[in-house]
């Protein structure tokens, strides 16, 4: 069996290895094709071909990751070549033959940033879903306002938030999609306008609408506004509403679509989705007016709306 220890090139990998066997030796560009049985150690900066580094991991039965606390080819914006290249072949080789250690690295994707829930289930019985942007989530309300909480109380289930502010049609079904949803759970997918994206930089989501634009002027050199009203943005929300719908009926949970923030251009769009209602535009379109009361920033919905929300939706589930 052939194992071989995969770090630096600097003195701690023979150490590393040789407390597995006295008699771990390097593997080089020179020797790489004659090795047998044994305990090795390599570096990719012992190579001039990556090609080779790859032929010499191939050859093992058994690797292990054995990175330093900083690499010896790390430049001034804390990259490393080496780093990048020895963890990239090791998560190719994971899954072929036995590879440990690498689990323990990061930088080939910040998982915890990119795939973060921002609710989980709450019980094994039924329960209430409750996905979509500021409105759903009841910013600048007291949480018992919230229509997702209204619900809750009157259907006596509990409930889980998957909504953040600003947050586009996308990002929420997302959430929908990786969440814990089983047979009769209720979904409610507040819809927001279709003119909103995410984005990720930074190891974090951004939430870009026209707001945020705003307030970040220099993001329009990277994606300009107009993306935010185009054909593609209504596309993606469209597909996004359908893979919620389809995978709401593969697992057997209720679904309603609510459309909170979905504007009258856009309405022609999603009438026709099963199971949408609308919901935006009854007590006016202008900032002033478009809602009953207003929150304590006087701009999104207040308690009043939020309970008009919980009935209307409420109606349409007991209608079903």
């Amino acid at each position: 069996m052939i194992t071989i220890l995969v770090g630096d090139r600097t003195e701690y990998i023979s150490v590393a290895a040789k407390k597995y066997s006295h008699d771990a030796s390097l593997i080089t560009e020179d020797n790489f094709r004659n090795i047998s049985n044994g305990i090795y150690y390599i570096s990719l900066g012992d190579f001039t071909s990556i090609n080779n580094f790859t032929l010499a991991l191939n050859s093992a039965d058994k690797l292990i990751y054995c990175p330093p606390d900083r690499w010896s080819d790390t430049d001034s914006s804390n990259f490393s070549y080496m780093q990048k290249w020895t963890e990239f072949y090791l998560h190719a080789f994971n899954g072929y033959k036995k590879v440990e250690g690498i689990e323990r690295t990061s930088n080939i994707s910040n998982a915890d940033a990119m795939l973060s829930l921002v609710d989980t289930r709450k019980v094994d019985s039924q329960q209430l879903w409750v996905a979509g942007c500021s409105v759903s989530i009841g910013d600048w309300l007291n949480p018992e306002d919230r229509y997702g909480q209204i619900l809750s109380n009157k259907l006596k289930i509990p409930v889980s938030f998957l909504a953040q502010g600003g947050s586009s049609i996308k990002w929420a079904a997302d959430q929908i999609l990786r969440s814990d949803i089983r047979k009769d759970d209720v979904v409610i997918f507040g819809l927001t306008s279709a003119c909103r994206f995410n984005y990720y930089q930074d190891k974090k989501v951004l939430h870009v609408n026209s707001s945020f634009y705003q307030s970040h002027p220099e993001f329009n050199n990277l994606i300009n506004i107009t993306t935010l009203d185009s054909e593609n943005s209504i596309y993606q929300s469209i597909i996004s509403v359908y893979q919620v719908i389809n995978f709401c009926k593969a697992v057997g949970a209720k679904l309603i679509l609510a459309g909170l923030l979905i504007t009258e251009e856009e309405l022609s769009h999603f009438a026709s989705i099963p199971n949408y209602r609308h919901l935006n535009g009854f007590f006016g379109l202008n900032k002033d007016n478009k809602f009953i009361d207003f929150a304590y920033d006087n701009v999104h919905p207040g308690p009043l709306m939020h309970q008009w929300y919980a009935d209307k939706i409420l109606n349409f589930m007991t209608a079903k």
